[in-house]
């Protein structure tokens, strides 16, 4: 090997590997679909400012409403057990565990309502009207017949909890009943897990399900009352890590799959164990440089786009058995001849294959 060419091998050796340290792979949906849509740029800023990517939605289901909540809460304290994971496992409205916390909402709901409605609330409240209101609040309780007046007023006798008509009207009916932690019959219950991490890869988002399905069989196993309990994912972290681990199945069998019908056929054709062998570990090699000078050039690589990886070995395997053919019909003194004379074909149906997957990326 003359000195330049081994200057070439070791500068691409190194592309290679800078390439596999900068490789990252792009498994978002939303990522998938055409850029310049405006319903797909719509999505994309929901999901990047409003939706909450480490938020985990675990549904669980009992035919009996009682043990289905006792079945809520005991999940719900597994999980927060698992400190290192979760950071947070809600299994009802958080001002139930704590209710100091609602003294604290409402006063972040008066503080934005309008200027007139809050100064309405600083004139009720000023010293001179504190008389006249706790009387009112005394007579409301003695003479309503609303069980939620007399819930609520008996611990906010100064009407904190009285918003103005506006604000109400824009509170879902299901958070102003405080339902939307379990059905209506009590038997369907659901828990919000926020992972302790930003789960910003999506090895880190299956190995972080997986965790989670363990600790959750774990708890089924250590409670033989729930047993029977059905469990169910979803939200943006069960989505990414079922999306990206269907993904690689897909390219793996895809890729694998090829590989073995490559060497099958070859097999039957030639009978020889060791230009195979050849063959299968240079492929390895192409495919796994072009993904390698890939995250060298563009850093992250569309999941999808792997997909044509099978593809694209099998144009590479009849490129490689052309190759193979041309010099097995001639002698082995005219090897590098015979190989010249295949090269120009290749060369060509190599860049042909090339534009017809930039027009493909174009499309």
């Amino acid at each position: 090997m003359t000195p330049l060419r081994r200057w070439i091998l070791a500068l691409f050796l190194l592309a290679v590997i800078a390439g596999c340290w900068r490789l990252r792979l792009d498994v978002q949906i939303l990522d998938l679909l055409p850029p310049g849509l405006k319903v797909v740029q719509g999505l994309k800023l929901y999901q990047d400012h409003f939706s909450n990517n480490r938020e985990l939605i675990v549904s669980l289901r009992l035919p009996d409403a009682p043990n289905a909540e006792a079945a809520a809460e005991s999940l719900a304290a597994a999980l927060r057990a698992r400190t290192n994971l979760v950071e947070s496992a809600r299994w009802r409205p958080i001002w139930s565990e704590d209710p100091t916390l609602a003294a604290e909402m409402l006063g972040y709901m008066w503080l934005n309502q309008a200027p007139a409605d809050f100064r309405a609330l600083a004139d009720r409240l000023a010293e001179t009207n504190l008389a006249a209101v706790l009387e009112f609040t005394k007579e409301t309780l003695a003479t309503s017949f609303s069980p939620g007046d007399l819930a609520r007023l008996a611990y906010d006798p100064f009407g904190m909890t009285d918003l103005p008509e506006t604000t109400m009207a824009q509170i879902p009916q299901a958070m102003r009943d405080q339902d939307w932690f379990a059905s209506a019959d009590g038997t369907y219950h659901v828990i919000f897990v926020q992972a302790r991490t930003d789960l910003s890869d999506y090895r880190e988002n299956i190995r972080w399900m997986e965790a989670i399905g363990q600790i959750a069989g774990a708890w089924q196993r250590d409670n033989p009352k729930f047993a029977g309990t059905q469990l169910g994912f979803t939200g943006p972290p069960a989505f990414v890590a079922e999306a990206a681990q269907g993904m690689q199945r897909d390219l793996t069998e895809s890729v694998l799959g090829t590989l073995v019908f490559i060497g099958l056929l070859f097999w039957l054709a030639y009978r020889h164990w060791r230009p195979l062998v050849s063959i299968v570990v240079l492929l390895a090699l192409i495919v796994g440089g072009a993904l390698a000078l890939g995250g060298l050039v563009l850093g992250t690589l569309n999941v999808v786009s792997l997909g044509f990886a099978g593809i694209l070995l099998g144009i590479t395997a009849d490129y490689a058995l052309v190759i193979y053919q041309a010099t097995m019909a001639g002698a082995e003194n005219e090897a590098d001849a015979a190989q010249r004379g295949v090269r120009a074909g290749i060369l060509w149906s190599a860049l042909a294959t090339a534009g017809a997957f930039l027009i493909l990326r174009a499309s």
